[in-house]
């Protein structure tokens, strides 16, 4: 069995070496063996070469250290063109690009206000992480308002005697939260989530942490190929760990044993969902009027929005009229009215224009009803005017579903076309796949999105995140020619973008999961280099063990991918950092993996390389918040300085790195003093950490090179910073060991 390693906020007892965690469907070299540009194919394809293996064997070789030109203490940050880093890179899209102000990161993008039912104007934080340990306090906001759903008594006799059981049914169900209930009624230990990519096979080869819970969520992984005996097999390991695991998926294979099936999993009683959810009390006039709307609702989230909208406050007739189901019934009311070919354009347009100014929206209309009168020129054809045609106002009917919204912002107002109802949103994408065909509407809009791409109006993502719910085929057929850079780098931004949006919807994610993994496994160069990116931001908060497994594979064939790699696993950790999404997660596999590579045997170039790359990822600056993002990382509650000590150390001890990692502290430290009320007391415990590790002459030499870098005759830090240098070096002397 492969090493384990317990990974704060994981699972203790994942085997990384699994089956299907390596790339040997997509010809990358395993861990720790040369590198080879013949295996970078597909199966009787040609080999890849860009000719930059000979670039990237330097760079392995610790030539180059840190995010940029390898010196840390330059600033080349993740977002920054860096000194020889070819132009073309996702990680650096400029600053004048109209893409820049949209979606460059975490810190300006709008993705988390996009809508797929619920009415959600706010601005959402970032969707939460889909793998990793749960929090008690997230299984608390889970028990808050639940009801046992029918067939509840018969899972959790199931999961009692067999240690598995599937739950099965549409989405919008609540089987998520109903999973959870279950592990948490039947383990006392901790409940983790597994990657929905996984595999019958692989989840019966890896190992379980006794007494614990499991849950993996929209399974994703099997393809049918897989029989009873992986589950059974599955079933075996389980119970010889004492744990637990349910699965949730919309269809149920039929391979899957009789013995760990449920009937179809159903809602539970909604009108019992809102009275536990809702804290307020209402007169029961009003409660036969909720439960008489509730019997057309079917998704627990939309019940417990409408709550939350009373609880706050709202008006009945404001809060119902937010359900999806008034939602959609007020769209399909009006696209029976037979809307004329412009209103279509101009619902269409808003469906895929989501918060875009009200020019951008003019352009885009315009783009579309030119594409539209290509393929239709009589029915587009209009008697010439005498007066301008006030078109803008328009757009705005009395029953329509668009609306015009003003805002006044610190600089002034604007003015935006939006949906009356932000739940109108994939109501309004649906109908219009549903109703209008290909030659009438789909062809047109595909060019027209072309060329909003071209324009860089990213705002269509989200859009098509939608339009994915209806039919994932076509937004593939869009997206897949982007990711491959057929229409340059804005269209690469647009593919990993769309990857983005759909990770922050819980029914999305999944699938934008397994289209990323297919592209970094399987994809050409240019489509490795849009995975790794999408990995690096949205998709690997929502999915940080799987995004930091990718990314390491990927960073091990570097001359796989278009781009520079080397930028991933950074801006992953600097994302995970930014929202507080495990950031431990990309630490621990780094020590995992420089554990492996530091032993006699290993291969050198692959050690080499994990040391440069783990030095990218201690150096990097988050420009967005102007931190180290090391820095911040210490001061997170969840923090581990022992993996931190342990990289640090690993890295100090490489001579190719060992200046830079030297050089390092001044910088982390200066973070600290400037943001952190706690420096010292930080400081003192990464002190601790690492002198743990350092014994005699190593210790001697340690402290020696330190004073020589960070304190001798050219030191130019701030009286502070260097005070607490000194002070690192006296706790560090005090814990290594003689």
């Amino acid at each position: 069995m492969a090493e384990q390693t317990a990974e704060p906020d994981g699972d203790p007892g994942a085997n990384e070496d699994a089956p299907g965690e390596m790339y040997t469907d997509a010809g990358v070299a395993a861990e720790g063996s040369e590198p080879s540009a013949d295996r970078t194919a597909e199966p009787g394809e040609p080999p890849v070469d860009d000719g930059s293996v000979d670039r990237d064997r330097n760079r392995a070789a610790g030539q180059q250290s840190d995010v940029g030109n390898g010196k840390p203490g330059t600033e080349s940050d993740v977002g920054e063109p860096a000194e020889g880093v070819d132009d073309g890179q996702l990680w650096d899209v400029p600053r004048s690009s109209p893409t820049y102000a949209v979606y460059t990161s975490i810190a300006s993008a709008n993705i988390g206000s996009a809508n797929f039912g619920a009415d959600a104007r706010q601005v959402r934080s970032p969707a939460a992480r889909a793998t990793g340990r749960i929090t008690e306090s997230d299984l608390a906001d889970l028990r808050k308002g639940f009801v046992e759903p029918p067939g509840f008594v018969d899972a959790a006799k199931t999961i009692a005697s067999e240690h598995l059981t599937f739950l099965f049914g549409p989405r919008g169900r609540g089987k998520r939260t109903s999973a959870l209930q279950l592990l948490r009624k039947s383990v006392d230990k901790d409940i983790f989530l597994l990657s929905p990519r996984m595999s019958g096979t692989e989840l019966a080869e890896r190992a379980y942490k006794a007494g614990c819970g499991y849950a993996l969520i929209d399974h994703a992984g099997d393809s049918g190929k897989e029989g009873a005996f992986s589950w059974r097999l599955l079933r075996d390991r389980l119970t010889e760990a004492d744990a637990r695991l349910v699965i949730t998926t919309s269809v149920l294979l039929p391979e899957v044993p009789g013995e760990f099936r449920v009937s179809e999993w159903r809602t539970p009683d909604m009108a019992s969902v809102l009275r536990e959810r809702m804290a307020v009390e209402l007169p029961d006039t009003d409660i036969e009027l909720l439960d008489s709307v509730l019997c057309d609702v079917v998704r627990v989230g939309d019940t417990a929005e409408l709550a939350r909208r009373l609880t706050d406050g709202e008006a009945i007739e404001d809060a119902v009229r937010n359900l999806d189901a008034s939602a959609a019934e007020a769209v399909r009311e009006w696209f029976d009215r037979s809307p004329s070919r412009r209103r279509i354009a101009e619902v269409t347009t808003m469906a895929f224009a989501v918060d875009a100014p009200v020019r951008t929206y003019d352009r885009m209309l315009g783009g579309l009803l030119r594409r539209l009168h290509e393929a239709d020129p009589e029915e587009s054809a209009t008697e010439p005017e005498a007066a301008m045609r006030p078109l803008r106002s328009g757009i705005i009917e009395p029953g329509g579903l668009i609306v015009k919204h003003t805002t006044t912002t610190e600089i002034g107002a604007r003015t935006d076309f939006e949906f009356e109802k932000p739940a109108y949103h994939h109501h309004v994408v649906r109908a219009l796949w549903e109703r209008y065909d290909s030659e009438g509407l789909w062809n047109p809009v595909r060019l027209w999105l072309d060329d909003a791409v071209d324009a860089g109006d990213l705002s269509i993502v989200t859009g098509l995140a939608a339009l994915s719910e209806v039919d994932i085929n076509e937004v593939l057929e869009i997206i897949d020619p982007w990711s491959r850079r057929e229409r340059g780098l804005v269209g690469q931004f647009a593919a990993m973008s769309v990857l983005g949006a759909m990770a922050y919807q819980d029914e999305l994610a999944p699938t934008a999961l397994r289209i990323a993994t297919v592209w970094i496994c399987r994809g050409d160069p240019a489509q490795r280099h849009t995975a790794a990116a999408a990995f690096s931001v949205e998709l690997g908060i929502r999915y940080p063990h799987d995004a930091a497994t990718r990314l390491w594979q990927l960073s091990v064939q570097p001359h796989t991918s278009a781009g520079d790699v080397d930028h991933a696993l950074p801006t992953l950790f600097v994302s995970l950092v930014t929202v507080d999404s495990n950031p431990s997660v990309v630490l621990s596999m780094l020590a995992t993996k420089m554990r492996k590579l530091h032993r006699p045997g290993a291969d050198i170039e692959s050690r080499a390389r994990v040391n440069a790359l783990a030095l990218r990822v201690m150096s990097v600056r988050d420009r967005f918040a102007g931190r180290r993002s090391l820095g911040r990382y210490l001061a997170l509650d969840g923090a581990r300085a022992d993996t931190v000590a342990e990289v640090w150390t690993r890295i100090l001890e490489n001579r190719p790195t060992r200046r830079d990692s030297l050089a390092l502290f001044p910088m982390v430290v200066e973070d600290l003093v400037n943001n952190e009320e706690n420096a010292e007391g930080l400081l003192r415990e990464l002190a601790q950490q690492i002198g743990a590790l350092y014994t005699g002459v190593r210790a001697d030499h340690f402290v020696t090179d330190f004073h020589r870098v960070n304190l001798g005759s050219r030191n130019k830090s701030s009286t502070k910073v260097a005070a607490l240098m000194r002070i690192f070096v006296a706790e560090f002397s005090k814990f290594a060991r003689k």
